[in-house]
């Protein structure tokens, strides 16, 4: 993301690029959206070094989702 003085922002998209993530990528099955975001938090607070919480940056994304129907 770019920011000058006086001028729009200016962004990648609404996704994380190659660029952006440096450790890869996890597969979690879970029944909601909402047990998602709470065993990312859980993940995001897990002890690094020192024992402190790494707040690391996460992205969620729906995987494997129910096909669209197709009505006529």
């Amino acid at each position: 993301m770019l920011h000058r003085p006086g001028r729009l922002w200016v962004t990648d998209g609404p996704f994380a690029e190659t660029k952006d993530l440096i450790a890869g990528w996890m597969i979690i099955d879970v029944d909601s959206y909402e047990r998602a975001v709470e065993l990312a938090g859980e993940l995001s607070a897990a002890p690094g070094a020192g024992g402190k919480p790494i707040h690391e940056w996460l992205e969620l994304r729906p995987f494997l989702t129910a096909p669209p129907t197709i009505t006529e």
